[in-house]
């Protein structure tokens, strides 16, 4: 027998819903492809890649997955043309495989 009044809710049904969509919508399998894209969205906003900027933003994998996918952060970088300290400043913007960007 099931009774779902029998207790007071500790947390609001509505931010319960809200709190529960947010983590299904974590656990959406990205392809390689929107994973690259994504960082490679990040590389040409900030003209950087580092794994706390990944960890900071909502729409992005964390660090964890691209580790996961890639084998390294290192490689997951390279694939999007991101060649982290081995960049050199050229105009005061960095370049980094810019054909590959």
């Amino acid at each position: 027998m099931r009774d779902n009044d029998a207790f007071e809710p500790i947390v609001d049904l509505d931010e319960y819903h809200t709190v529960r969509g947010i983590i299904l919508g974590r656990h959406h399998r990205l392809s390689n492809d929107e994973m690259l894209g994504r960082l490679k969205v990040v590389f040409e906003q900030h003209g950087k890649i580092s794994g706390v900027l990944i960890d900071e933003m909502d729409a992005m994998p964390s660090t964890a997955s691209y580790r996961h996918r890639f084998g390294t952060l290192v490689r997951a970088y390279a694939l999007v043309g991101y060649g982290g300290r081995r960049c050199s400043p050229r105009g005061g913007t960095p370049y980094c495989n810019q054909a590959e960007v």
